[in-house]
């Protein structure tokens, strides 16, 4: 759990009084979130790809990211398994976002070439009958040479305290499992990132970050990068603190 009926009726149900942003409030608004937190670990695989690539965002929700990529894509594609959501993206962006829904474990009609695949906050929810079929639909998709940036629950075989806690994470998922479906996809997994999750009592790496990518031509590389980022969340949350502060200074003056 949660389940791929349990994870469609809950976006179709929430109500998104804040196109997303709600989950960012910790790190000081989604703006700050993204340029703070995610551009410098997404930053380096852009400059590794041709100007303007083509990416393809996994679950954008109501946008909350697919904004900051839009400036970084010269096509950028969402895929949802909500229609709710797709509207919403269609009545912020228009015609620069092309919408695609999903059944929640294939790309539907994606057929790419695509050059980077980004899904941050959302896949977390997934269990590993849908991470499974997604990886190997993002292997089909990906140009040689492309990469993934994928966020996905860390939960599985985590020992955690009673009353620890795992927000609504998917417990049959974790780095270990993902890097082996990966790596059985054609994929290397050059890096993966354990984080704890932005909350002050949370401790354990409940999250991971891989990095994939699909080798051109040559035999797919061995060895992946595992780092660990216990202070993850107490990052976001500085920085949250560090932008309120700076906030509160335009406003009284």
């Amino acid at each position: 759990m949660p389940s791929l009926e349990e994870n469609k009726k809950k976006w179709a149900e929430h109500h998104w009084s804040m196109a997303g942003d709600e989950w960012s409030t910790l790190g000081g608004g989604s703006e700050r979130w993204w340029h703070g937190i995610l551009l410098p670990r997404v930053l380096p695989l852009l400059n590794a790809l041709p100007e303007k690539p083509h990416v393809l965002e996994i679950a954008p929700g109501h946008g909350r990211w697919t904004q900051y990529l839009l400036h970084h894509a010269h096509t950028l594609t969402v895929v949802d398994i909500d229609q709710g959501c797709l509207d919403a993206c269609r009545e912020r962006f228009g015609d620069r976002v092309k919408l695609v829904l999903g059944d929640g474990r294939t790309l539907g009609d994606i057929n790419g070439p695509i050059d980077l695949c980004f899904s941050y906050d959302s896949l977390v929810h997934a269990e590993m009958d849908v991470m499974g079929p997604y990886i190997a639909e993002i292997a089909r998709v990906l140009r040689p040479g492309g990469f993934a940036f994928i966020h996905h629950s860390n939960l599985a075989d985590l020992q955690l305290p009673e009353g620890a806690p795992r927000h609504w994470r998917a417990r049959t998922v974790n780095a270990e499992l993902v890097r082996t479906r990966a790596i059985e996809c054609g994929l290397a997994v050059p890096m993966q990132e354990l984080c704890t999750k932005a909350g002050p009592k949370d401790k354990a790496m409940i999250d991971c970050i891989s990095v994939l990518r699909k080798p051109g031509g040559e035999a797919v590389p061995e060895g992946t990068t595992v780092l660990e980022s216990p202070g993850f969340g107490q990052q976001i949350r500085l920085l949250g603190r560090a932008g309120r502060a700076y906030d509160a200074i335009i406003e009284t003056s």
